[in-house]
């Protein structure tokens, strides 16, 4: 496997797993990935660098998270536009159970208006952004957000 030079690696990037394989090896890669043997299988670090780094959530309120692996999504081969080559997009979808302190902070984001965020609901999430009855769409969801439906 080749470091995917699409995304430059950064500290936070450090740990992602971006690669270029090639299609002559991606059985044997893919077996690797599914048996979660020598690679990042913890969804903490996601958390962290996303809402704890960023200060979108308190640190002394999240200084640890549970969750609970739902499912695994893969979308099959295709071809990318935006790489310019053949991709596998791969997601582990975790669900976060937070304790009492982290819901109630959760609910008061919910409430308060950001520009950093949003809570999207399912049905704005499926039309990635787009709110029925308004003229323009109000934000952008990827595609892949979906998977998590």
């Amino acid at each position: 496997a080749l470091d995917d030079n699409l995304i430059p690696i950064d500290a936070k990037s450090d740990g992602d797993l971006r690669v270029r394989v090639k299609g002559s090896e991606l059985i044997n890669f893919l077996k690797w990935f599914y048996s979660m043997n020598g690679r990042e299988i913890c969804g903490w670090r996601e958390f962290y660098e996303e809402l704890i780094s960023t200060n979108l959530f308190p640190k002394n309120i999240f200084p640890y998270i549970s969750y609970q692996h739902i499912r695994r999504y893969s979308h099959p081969v295709r071809y990318s536009n935006y790489a310019q080559s053949q991709e596998i997009l791969i997601a582990e979808i975790y669900e976060l159970i937070p304790t009492p302190q982290q819901e109630k902070i959760l609910l008061e984001m919910v409430n308060s208006n950001s520009q950093e965020y949003i809570w999207a609901d399912s049905e704005q999430i499926i039309r990635r952004g787009t709110v029925p009855g308004q003229q323009y769409q109000s934000v952008n969801i990827s595609e892949h957000s979906s998977w998590i439906l």
